[in-house]
């Protein structure tokens, strides 16, 4: 990249502003800002050459992420939608849990229903018969253990540490009465 192209692409990044919602300068706008400023005389076709050869929207991406990241206020507002994504995506995989969960029990309850005729009618059942009811309330089962556990892995990071508590319990003033026995005379 030579200097005209380098002073190109610096006004071009600086012409993305929060204020401007990170929108740069068209082709032709710069080129008229680059002529105009810094007595640089380029059409705006070259200039799209130039951004598609030295990938400047790639390095728009970069300093957008960078600006929006050193923004306290966007920071915090992007921390927040992250948690309340993580926390409906939680709520949405407990939903959808309890409906494979009802589906699934109320197949079993039709199985057993029909294994109880089977027993009372043949005194017996059938391997297969057996082991697909203990699938079913094995995979309900585990299933509900998985997501309890992603909720305990997702929450964890708001566990304090044994450091954490011995730090707080040292940080504590406590007032110790000392109990004083008294002798009484009878």
């Amino acid at each position: 990249m030579n200097d005209d192209q380098r002073t190109a692409l610096k006004v071009w990044l600086g012409s993305a502003t929060y204020d401007n919602e990170f929108r740069p300068l068209s082709m032709e706008a710069l080129a008229k800002v680059l002529k105009d400023d810094h007595e640089i005389a380029t059409s705006s076709s070259a200039l799209g050459r130039w951004k598609k050869k030295y990938a400047w929207d790639d390095t728009l991406e970069v300093q957008i992420s960078t600006a929006l990241l050193k923004n306290e206020e966007v920071r915090e507002m992007l921390d927040k939608s992250v948690v309340a994504e993580g926390a409906e995506k939680i709520f949405d995989d407990f939903r959808a849990n309890e409906a494979i969960k009802n589906k699934s029990y109320s197949l079993v309850d039709r199985q057993l229903d029909y294994y109880e005729k089977q027993m009372q009618l043949h005194h017996s059942l059938s391997e297969k018969d057996i082991k697909m009811v203990t699938e079913l309330l094995k995979l309900t089962s585990d299933r509900e253990d998985k997501l309890l556990d992603r909720q305990a892995m997702l929450s964890a990071a708001k566990l304090l540490n044994s450091a954490d508590v011995l730090a707080s319990i040292g940080s504590q003033d406590i007032d110790v009465e000392e109990a004083i026995e008294v002798e009484v005379d009878e």
